[in-house]
């Protein structure tokens, strides 16, 4: 062994003496650096998991071999410079793709991030021609438009204000007609058609957007199209809509703080304070008017939330009423036929009468079935969406969750199924259709989680003066750094273009406007846990 030992010592240091063997030490180490630099790019900037590692791994080694087989055979120094080559094209093809990949949700985030940024800030700006630049720069600078700008109806005049960006289309004053003038204001559905035939130069992908002043249009938002020539997406268009509504408060607010310096100024002049005080009285009515419209706004935006959870569920609930619906109708063709017999014979045989009696007997029992279940799905929605009941009412939980699941069979399917554990809970004081539309928003999510199948488990208890639901999944889960963000306005775990980012965060507002609250517990590839506690009796918690 000894000898062995020896022998084996002698061959290295003769094959440490050749080039070739540096040569081959130098190319195996730049193969093992280049794939530990790529395996931390991937773990650190791109979030990989360890599934999708092992995954490239695997696939490295299989082309590898199969590379391998192709030059086996030749040197060992040719064998590796190819292989070492090979890694290299594999490596640039992955690190573009992915970096591609990362640069878009980075500038989704930033995007989603100064619009988020710009709706908070021109409801704080005291001028109007502030306000109007910080709006269409940000605009044109976000979302990367041809132009951006304002235009302000003035007596009988469409004045051109600020604009990001050039066009020529758009004139710096504009007289208008009676009857545009009044179309204008109104925003009524002939309003696009009538800006348009004001500018007929400009494109077709060119978005309107009224900002309103106590219910008519005092400013139309332009905003043209992308500078690569594609149009602006719908789900941005619903943004700037936002945006203008929360200009147009922005607007209003303005105004009532310089009527309000103008009226101060007058009672600190006048003798006839109390006709001030008056007029003030009714300033600070306009102020809670003002604050009523912001309400207005933002259950307009649960409103909408709502809709668009109804709206991915609405192919199910038509196939639900379709069902029923075409064995109604088949039943009073088949019923008017036999009318039409009976009709159009003079005597019936007694045989023959008594089996169409029976049959038409058959077909009532059945079409009252029929109809029994178009009910039970149409009282089902309204259960849901308890749009008769906006104010505060003893309700029982278990029937709105159990709504929404209902309304999610079609698109859970029967890949995943629901567990549910309802304990002994007392009804609940609150909005109906508002907690409705959170267990539709937690549960949706659930389902959209999982990929393949699943199960989701939805629990009820009481906990001392707390009503307790948890709502359960075995999805992908969350990333621990996004779990503080998931809450946040317009920040969605979702790829670009599939949701607003709204739904966890219009469903922690409902909460809180319970005087409840809502956790979240998540571990990426096990799933995630939302707790939602509500006081048993509204305002009272042991807390």
């Amino acid at each position: 062994m000894f000898r062995n030992m020896v022998l084996a010592k002698r061959e290295i240091l003769r094959k440490i003496r050749f080039p070739y063997f540096w040569i081959n030490f130098c190319t195996i180490f730049v193969m093992a650096a280049t794939l530990m630099i790529f395996l931390n790019l991937a773990f650190k900037r791109y979030k990989w998991s360890n599934r999708q590692v092992m995954g490239f791994l695997f696939g490295g080694l299989a082309i590898f071999y199969l590379v391998y087989g192709l030059v086996e055979g030749r040197s060992m120094q040719n064998v590796l410079s190819v292989l070492t080559v090979t890694e290299c094209m594999v490596i640039s093809i992955f690190l573009g793709f992915m970096e591609n990949i990362y640069r878009g949700k980075l500038h989704r985030f930033e995007y989603r991030e100064v619009l988020k940024d710009i709706s908070e800030q021109v409801i704080l700006i005291r001028d109007k021609h502030e306000l109007f630049q910080k709006l269409v720069y940000t605009i044109s600078d976000t979302l990367d438009v041809s132009f951006a700008g304002i235009c302000v109806i003035e007596d009988k005049k469409l004045v051109r204000k600020d604009f990001a960006g050039s066009t020529d289309a758009i004139p710096k004053t504009v007289n208008l007609t009676d009857i545009q003038c009044d179309s204008l204001r109104k925003k009524g559905i002939t309003f696009e058609k009538e800006v348009r035939s004001v500018f007929p130069g400009l494109s077709e992908r060119t978005g309107f957007f009224p900002i309103l002043h106590q219910g008519s249009s005092t400013a139309i938002l332009l905003i043209g199209e992308k500078r690569d020539g594609n149009p602006v997406p719908k789900e941005d268009n619903d943004l700037l809509s936002i945006i203008a509504n929360q200009t147009a408060l922005s607007l209003e607010n303005i105004d009532f703080i310089e009527e309000t310096k103008i009226l101060t100024r007058k009672v600190a002049e006048s003798e006839t304070r109390n006709q001030y005080v008056e007029e003030l009285e009714e300033r600070n009515q306009i102020q809670k008017d003002l604050l009523e419209k912001l309400k207005s706004t933002q259950a307009q935006l649960v409103q909408s939330e709502k809709m668009s959870s109804l709206g991915q569920l609405v192919a199910g609930i038509a196939h639900e009423l379709n069902n029923p619906i075409s064995f109604i109708y088949a039943n009073m063709k088949e019923m008017q036929n036999y009318i039409d017999i009976l009709t159009k014979k003079e005597k019936v045989d007694k045989d023959e009468f008594q089996y169409i009696r029976e049959d038409v007997q058959k077909l009532i029992i059945e079409s009252m079935e029929g109809s029994n279940r178009v009910k039970a799905i149409v009282e089902n929605l309204r259960n849901f969406s308890r749009i008769d009941e906006g104010e505060f009412t003893q309700t029982d939980i278990h029937k709105g969750i159990d709504s929404a699941l209902l309304l999610l069979t079609k698109e859970a399917g029967e890949r995943i199924r629901f567990h549910k554990e309802y304990g002994d809970i007392p009804e609940v004081l609150c909005i109906p259709g508002h907690l409705n539309q959170v267990f539709m928003n937690l549960l949706l999510n659930g389902v959209q989680a999982i990929q393949g199948e699943g199960n989701i488990w939805i629990k009820t208890n009481l906990d001392k003066s707390w009503v307790i639901i948890k709502i359960r999944d075995d999805g992908k889960g969350i990333e621990e750094t996004e779990l503080n963000k998931i809450f946040d306005p317009f920040y969605s775990t979702k790829p670009v273009g599939e949701g607003t980012g709204l739904g966890l965060s219009i469903s922690y507002g409902i909460v809180e406007k319970h005087n409840g609250s809502i956790l979240v517990e998540s571990e990426a590839g096990k799933g995630t846990t939302f707790t939602i506690k509500i006081p048993a009796e509204k305002g009272k918690s042991d807390e």
